[in-house]
């Protein structure tokens, strides 16, 4: 069901079971509180995001949702209740620096998340692409995920501990196309 268009957003409870809601570039404001039921739940791009009532994002409603979009997302910080999501996607959320709750994220997609310096706790995570996140430096607990991109990782100076790794992309972009 994609409804990026819309105005105002969905009643759940007339919609029934829905396996996958679009809801990326939302305007409005998404109470996420009502989708936890959902498979696969894309909020990339939305503008607003609130849990209930409360003033804080309170991601466990969503803990077990099978895939999550919430890149580019102004006021994600706590993504701790995460853990159990298999395919997350927080890309681009300045206001993340604690990652170690997502180890067992099964595919795990944070480009650009400045805030994050730590991910030693992610060696388990079987796709990982942390490309662009400036303050990543230590990369030798990652030595096996399967599928790792750490390009434009500028703080990056040591591969040496990833022999493990299936696919490794160390490449940075052309200039100007970061």
């Amino acid at each position: 069901l994609i409804l990026n268009s819309c105005v105002r957003q969905p009643d759940m409870d007339t919609l029934g079971t829905v396996h996958t809601l679009d809801l990326r570039g939302y305007v409005g404001c998404v109470d996420i509180s009502r989708y936890g039921a959902v498979h696969t739940l894309l909020l990339g791009h939305c503008q607003s995001l609130r849990s209930g009532n409360k003033r804080v994002l309170d991601f466990a409603v969503l803990a077990n949702v099978h895939t999550l979009d919430i890149s580019y997302c102004a006021g994600v910080i706590d993504v701790s209740a995460l853990g159990n999501v298999h395919t997350l996607n927080i890309s681009n959320c300045p206001g993340v620096t604690d990652v170690s709750a997502l180890g067992h994220v099964h595919t795990l997609t944070m480009r650009y998340c400045h805030g994050v310096t730590d991910v030693s706790a992610l060696g388990h995570v079987h796709t990982l692409d942390v490309s662009s996140c400036r303050a990543v430096s230590d990369v030798s607990a990652l030595g096996y995920v399967h599928t790792l991109n750490i390009s434009n990782c500028r703080g990056v100076s040591d591969v040496s501990a990833l022999g493990g790794v299936h696919t490794l992309n160390i490449c940075s972009p052309l200039p100007g196309r970061d």
